[in-house]
């Protein structure tokens, strides 16, 4: 189970890490250019001191606050980054400059690398805040800078819909990603989920239903654990919903059902790479 924004907010950072504590979390995606990371690292540099195993990516972000780089083509007159709806019309205008993504995603990859160095880490996968990442202009610079630093795998987030819970805007959201990634296969055979269970009202009793219909294979489930706090309040509005994955994902139930299942809770720094 990878849990996103980790670097979002002190409070996210936190929950994420009890999750990893307590809970069925071994993955994490980090953001580094928003003003939690150096928490983020602090906080898992502890979690491994008490021997968790865990791995950590980078959560590319192209939607929110301000870049490491000058890349215009993705910001807006103040050079802070466009909103995800105005960045996707620029998309799919074909308004997006590659070297800007690529300059950018640098950036963030060397920042990641150099913070995650220094607890004795490195950065296992790459995915996106908001899924910026399957834009067009965006997903195949993404991938050709991954394979050139040698990271395995890049989030293909295209969801069966046996694993969807089927609420219009689920829906909605999950055909709009397979539409987006028609021309990109995946670069390995990780499946993905998670996009049913967003804010969900009973997110615990979905993902116990969740876990009953998983394929046989290594799934990355994306969850979005974490505190609501004034900090996440001013920057981000998922906030409630986290508390409550939180909560599903160290409760005992849960922990039950995957030991039930025989599923091992496992990381991409632990996966062996596509041969």
């Amino acid at each position: 189970m990878n849990a996103d924004d980790l670097g979002l907010a002190a409070s996210v950072n936190r929950g994420i890490v009890e999750t990893m504590e307590r809970g069925v979390v071994r993955s994490a995606s980090l953001i580094v250019n928003l003003g939690a990371h150096e928490d983020a690292i602090g906080r898992i540099a502890d979690t491994r001191s008490r021997g968790v195993d865990l791995g950590i990516g980078l959560h590319f972000d192209v939607v929110a606050g301000a870049p490491l780089t000058a890349c215009p083509s993705l910001t807006d007159a103040r050079g802070r980054f466009l909103p995800l709806a105005t960045l996707a019309l620029r998309a799919v205008a074909g308004r997006i400059d590659a070297r800007d993504v690529e300059r950018e995603l640098e950036a963030q990859l060397d920042r990641a690398e150099s913070l995650l160095a220094a607890i004795g880490l490195r950065v296992t996968h790459v995915d996106s805040h908001r899924h910026a990442h399957c834009l067009p202009g965006v997903f195949d610079v993404v991938l050709r800078v991954a394979d050139r630093r040698g990271i395995a795998h890049v989030r293909h987030p295209h969801e069966s819909t046996r694993t969807l819970k089927a609420s219009p805007l689920r829906l909605l959201a999950s055909g709009a990603l397979r539409l987006a990634l028609t021309r990109s296969p995946p670069t390995d055979d990780v499946e993905f989920t998670g996009i049913g269970l967003m804010a969900s009202r009973r997110v615990e009793r979905d993902l116990l239903q969740l876990l009953d219909v998983l394929p046989a294979g290594t799934t990355e489930l994306m969850m979005h654990p974490g505190y609501d706090s004034p900090e996440l309040a001013a920057i981000d509005a998922y906030r409630v919903p986290r508390e409550l994955e939180l909560r599903a994902l160290t409760s005992p139930s849960v922990r039950d059902r995957v030991r039930d299942l025989g599923m091992e809770l496992t990381h991409f720094g632990a996966i062996a790479p596509p041969a």
